[in-house]
């Protein structure tokens, strides 16, 4: 009994120690403007980020070169739809948003030789007029004659989370034909269609930025079509990107 206790103890331990690995991931992600272009290599001007991706750059000189290569994906943005590129379709004075997946505290060095996982070329991106309000959560229903979306809100950037102070988490948002709807289930931004967005008791995850004024009220964001709807986006730890 006690020999088996102690192989279950070692089992258990060596379990254990395996999860720091995955655990230690770190999404680091930079914003900023293309200087160069080469065959393997982004020289990029970066001007804003996640907090990962800042704290890794401070003092570091500027601009600053990123490694892709052969499983790095490219997204070019037209308005609110993502196209799928291709380092060709990158220009010197594109504004890009740049993802390099490693491990937590990683020095800068390390995360310029690794490939960079995601490049999106956001230069002819559709950013829509007034303050951003971005809404996390779930969605639990939907209601496509009435284009209508009921979402169990659990996050979003502080003028969402300000609008929802006292209110319902369970609210119903608007689209329209000019919402853009966008799925991140295969790993990168693609184009998907309204009815193919799944709702149910088992909430998928969605995030609806709307444009609208400075401390508009919920029930005028609500009512507002919703600019862009992505299913399943990786969530950021900088829920005040401008995007």
């Amino acid at each position: 009994m006690r020999r088996r206790t102690t192989l279950a103890a070692l089992a258990a331990t060596a379990a254990f120690a395996a999860i720091p690995a995955q655990a230690s991931a770190q999404q680091y992600e930079f914003r900023g403007t293309v200087a160069a272009v080469s065959g393997s290599t982004l020289m990029v001007q970066v001007v804003g980020g996640n907090h990962a991706g800042l704290k890794a750059i401070i003092g570091a000189p500027q601009p600053l070169t990123y490694t892709v290569g052969g499983r790095t994906k490219y997204t070019v943005w037209n308005g609110n739809r993502p196209h799928r590129g291709s380092l060709n379709d990158i220009g010197i004075g594109d504004r890009v948003w740049l993802r390099i997946d490693g491990r937590r505290n990683a020095p800068l060095a390390n995360l310029l030789a690794r490939p960079l996982r995601a490049v999106q070329d956001v230069s002819n991106k559709d950013l829509g007029d007034g303050r951003l309000f971005l809404f996390r959560g779930t969605c639990t229903g939907k209601d496509t004659t009435a284009n209508k979306l009921t979402v169990t809100v659990t996050g979003g950037n502080w003028r969402a989370l300000y609008a929802m102070l006292g209110q319902s988490v369970s609210q119903t948002f608007s689209y329209d034909d000019h919402t853009a709807f966008v799925s991140w289930s295969t790993g990168r931004p693609r184009k998907v269609d309204e009815n193919n967005v799944p709702c149910g008791a088992d909430g998928t995850p969605l995030a609806l930025r709307i444009r609208a004024p400075k401390l508009t009220p919920l029930a005028t964001l609500v009512a507002t079509p919703a600019a862009l709807v992505n299913v399943r986006e990786p969530a950021a730890d900088d829920e005040n990107a401008p995007v």
